[in-house]
């Protein structure tokens, strides 16, 4: 009997075939589409730095100095980065000189562009420690950012310089091009063989930075101070990086061996109470080897070791005796670092993205610093036992990145807020009654800069204006909310006007410290210090100090046995194979 199917049941039964499954048993290896990310970068480099007309002429002048020094730090990483990849190419080549030449040309170039650079580098910061070390500019302020900076250039001819004198394959492609340029004649004229000489003596000479640096009169007064900030700010945790933390000890350890020469003596300024050598020698007791690049390391105890007066002191180190110390023993900080781990996390889990009071606000502010604190401690820790956690909490991290993101905001503008048209109140008001026109000027600099007043200009009829005291029902500031951050510059000079008002230096004889209130100096101090962790918490995004795995100095052991890494070695291929082998297509997921 012949079966009649209307229309709409034919139609409904071909719809029915796009339900029907068709199983792949081939396993699908193209990789998800890549994740498009953009990442706000709010450093201006101080570029914003002529819209504070109202700031202090001197600090203005210092964050245009300061921007300069940056912008040459980050060429001075690039060189690091360069001479840290160098591979050689001079062994990878056949010894032939035209194709030699051809080759390592290039090469020698960026060699030249180096030499050149650390000279111009070198002369940059003899130029500033001579203006610096003048009797005149002794007596100055100079405030600790500033300080800082020029420490980092310390950190910078300390890791370029030990990178140059390992890296062999530098002076071995510099010594294959220049056998190969003489026989074809290529450096025939006294400029070329000039250049060629200097480059020479650039690469076998150590240190050259210390001869300059001696006929300075004074300098080791000023590497004092930088190598004291250094040794603060370890002691008082006063960084966030594993790189911040390596390198305030690379600056001690570098600062120390530039003191200690003919001119100056670090045992007569540690006798002086001028510098703290015992305190050092803890730190580098507690801590013997640093990472210098990358997989490179350095032992702080070698600056020690090469100073001129080491012979004669040896008794008054004790790291530089050979022992080993309980920080590299990762099974004895693993259970710390666990407890710390599963602590954090289940706090992580109780947060929302959601309105909240400024309280809470302040409670997630403190959950993010903690969170990049924690990162950057069990990095620099790092073995394999541990990278699963750090991974973990950096994804975690990741994800309250937005929840995160206003919480800092906007704690940082309700503290900056707060402290700026609240607690500067009543310096102010005793500065107008005792007629302290400088304090005066600082203090209403701080407060042009930063604040953000309800209705968009400061109170006029405010009493602390006058000198005058509040009525007796108070006077009512409203300091508004917002989940604003201040800018780099904005944020660099107030805490450098803030450290000027507190600083044991200034230009008079008479430092502005002595003119504020014992608390008023404390809750400056306190404000100082809090503020210190603000640029890298408004630069959360950018901040993860997670950077574990580095191979390019293995290569170099190799001397040469090995050019490249095979790709057999590498973890896509591996995986590639793999699933290719397995045929499991469970294997994607």
């Amino acid at each position: 009997m012949t079966t009649h199917v209307t229309l709409e049941d034919a139609l409904s039964n071909v719809d029915l075939l796009e339900e029907l499954p068709l199983p792949d048993q081939q396993p699908c290896i193209e990789p998800p589409p890549s994740s498009i990310m953009y990442q706000a970068n709010f450093d201006t480099n101080f570029e914003d730095r002529n819209a504070f007309v109202t700031g202090i002429a001197r600090y203005i002048e210092q964050a245009t100095v300061h921007s300069s020094m940056n912008e040459m730090l980050e060429e001075g990483h690039e060189y690091a980065v360069m001479l840290y990849t160098w591979r050689s190419c001079s062994r990878a080549i056949p010894q032939i000189y035209e194709k030699t030449v051809e080759v390592l040309e290039p090469e020698v170039t960026k060699l030249m562009k180096f030499m050149y650079f650390q000279r111009k580098a070198i002369e940059r910061f003899c130029s500033e420690v001579k203006r610096l070390c003048h009797a005149e500019r002794r007596k100055d302020f100079v405030s600790e950012a500033y300080l800082l900076t020029l420490g980092k250039f310390i950190n910078m001819f300390a890791v370029l310089d030990e990178l140059k004198n390992m890296k062999c394959s530098v002076k071995n492609d510099h010594s294959a091009y220049k056998r190969a340029a003489q026989f074809l004649r290529k450096m025939a004229d006294p400029q070329s063989i000039q250049e060629s000489q200097n480059l020479s003596m650039f690469l076998a000479n150590h240190n050259r930075i210390t001869q300059q640096l001696e006929v300075i009169p004074g300098y080791e007064e000023l590497l004092a101070d930088i190598v004291n900030i250094c040794v603060d700010y370890y002691e008082n945790k006063m960084y966030l990086t594993p790189s911040e933390k390596h390198m305030l000890l690379k600056v001690m350890g570098f600062g120390l061996y530039l003191m200690d020469g003919n001119v100056s003596n670090i045992y007569k300024l540690d006798a002086k109470k001028r510098i703290n050598l015992s305190k050092i020698d803890k730190f580098f007791k507690q801590l013997q080897v640093v990472p210098l690049f990358g997989d490179m390391q350095i032992e702080l105890a070698r600056y020690i070791k090469t100073s001129a007066h080491y012979e004669e002191n040896k008794s008054k180190w004790t790291c530089t005796q050979s022992s080993i110390s309980p920080q590299y023993n990762i099974c004895e900080q693993m259970v710390q670092i666990r407890d710390d781990h599963i602590r954090f996390i289940s706090e992580l889990a109780r947060y929302s993205n959601s309105e909240k009071s400024d309280e809470e606000y302040r409670e997630l502010f403190d959950l993010a610093l903690r969170g990049l604190q924690l990162l950057s401690k069990w990095s620099a820790h790092v073995m394999e036992v541990v990278i699963a956690m750090i991974k973990g909490l950096q994804v975690l991290m990741g994800r309250m990145e937005s929840v995160f993101n206003q919480a800092i905001r906007n704690t940082i503008y309700a503290a900056l807020q707060d402290f700026a048209q609240v607690t500067l109140r009543e310096p102010l008001r005793q500065a107008v009654r005792k007629k302290k026109n400088v304090l005066i000027s600082v203090l209403q600099a701080i407060r042009k800069t930063i604040c953000d007043w309800e209705g968009g200009r400061e109170p006029p009829n405010d009493p602390c204006l006058k000198g005058e005291k509040d009525p007796k029902g108070g006077f009512d500031i409203k300091v508004p909310r917002r989940a604003v951050g201040p800018s780099s510059t904005q944020l660099y000079m107030v805490r450098t006007m803030l450290e000027s008002l507190i600083a044991d230096k200034s230009g008079s004889k008479k430092t502005l410290r002595s003119s504020l209130d014992g608390p008023i100096v404390l809750a400056i101090e306190d404000f100082h210090k809090q503020s210190f962790f603000f640029t890298h918490l408004l630069n959360i995004s950018g901040e993860h100090p997670v950077g574990l795995w580095f191979r390019e100095f293995f290569l170099e052991l190799t001397m040469g046995r090995r050019i490249q890494f095979p790709i057999e070695m590498s973890m896509p291929w591996i995986l590639t194979d793999h699933i290719l082998e397995t045929k499991e297509p469970s294997m994607m997921e």
